[in-house]
């Protein structure tokens, strides 16, 4: 399984060469990092995710990150759902799930790293 977030509202896919399936979650990126950081100053870690964002394009994940990440992506869509019904704690669930992706992506950008490549036209 192929993950990427991108710190950009839109993505252009050049070419499909075979079938793939694609989840676009949209989210503020600076918000996530805020969470991260008060989680570090709780937990003594030093992880902010958009240092890894700004160097990596993706990562490549094994069959058990991937089925966290299947799994996180179900639970924020159930969610997404129960915030747009009303429920006073989806909001903070949304964003945990967020966490999660945020860090298994951090995780993840040390192997099989891919450098980001801006095209500037």
């Amino acid at each position: 399984m192929l993950v990427g977030i991108l710190p950009w509202y839109y993505t252009q896919i050049i070419e499909v060469k075979e079938p793939c399936e694609l989840e676009v979650v949209v989210f503020n990126l600076e918000l996530i990092n805020i969470l991260l950081k008060r989680t570090n100053e709780v937990f003594g870690s030093a992880t902010q995710i958009t240092n890894a964002i700004e160097n990596t394009a993706y990562v490549s994940l094994d069959d058990a990150e991937r089925k966290s990440v299947e799994s996180i992506i179900d639970n924020l869509k159930h969610e997404l759902v129960s915030f747009k019904n009303g429920n006073d704690y989806a909001k903070q669930m949304i964003y945990i799930k967020l966490m999660e992706l945020a860090v298994i992506f951090e995780k993840s950008s040390g192997k099989d790293k891919k450098k980001l490549k801006i095209s500037t036209k």
